[in-house]
């Protein structure tokens, strides 16, 4: 605190003084969340990256499953639609199109275009009955379509730039105005208290 009688009795000295001690206590706070973030957000996208290949393949295998059951359903008399069924087994996943041939039938599913630069393919044959008449069981081949694992992680990336960097800036300022609140505000009082002695006035306390 200035001794200088003059900086004393400007009027804006205690708040100006009060916003140098609230930067200074938030500042830290907000490097300090800003590191531990990019520490989170690093070990959560590594992580994400090494399970990605795996999860894609797991889908590949449910979503082949999913349309086996469909034609032994076919079989039986009760058939769905083929796209419909893929297409809702394509949700939550990361595929982005396919394509099934069941004997001479082929059914596209989605945007993406067989050979595009922009994807990758994985390849699945479901075999759906048990024989045919010369004793070969009947098979479809099944073929998915996804982005390349670079790009699926920098969308991921974005993605949860947007989520929690959101998240963190709230929490950063409800957490300033609660330094402000319990920190800078008392220590305010307390120097406006001990100003107004200095002054004179003797009759001032202090919860």
């Amino acid at each position: 605190m200035s001794d200088n009688p003059k900086e004393l009795s400007n009027p804006d000295w205690q708040d100006n003084w009060g916003s140098s001690i609230a930067i200074k206590i938030t500042a830290p706070v907000f490097w300090i969340l800003i590191t531990v973030g990019l520490i989170s957000a690093t070990i959560i996208q590594n992580r994400f990256a090494s399970e990605l290949p795996e999860k894609i393949e797991s889908d590949a295998d449910r979503i082949a499953y999913v349309t086996s059951r469909y034609l032994l359903e076919l079989e039986g008399g009760q058939p769905l639609e083929l796209q419909q069924v893929l297409e809702s087994a394509m949700q939550e996943t990361y595929f982005v199109g396919g394509d099934i041939t069941v004997g001479l039938r082929n059914i596209h599913i989605g945007d993406s275009e067989p050979g595009s630069q922009d994807v990758s393919k994985i390849n699945r044959t479901i075999s759906y009955a048990n024989k045919l008449e010369g004793g070969d069981a009947l098979t479809a081949s099944l073929s998915l379509y996804h982005k390349p694992y670079l790009r699926i992680t920098k969308d991921e990336r974005k993605n949860m730039l947007l989520k929690y960097g959101g998240i963190l800036l709230v929490f950063g300022l409800l957490l300033a105005s609660l330094i402000h609140f319990i920190v800078t505000k008392p220590i305010i009082y307390l120097l406006n208290a001990t100003k107004a002695v200095s002054e004179g006035r003797m009759s001032s306390r202090l919860n």
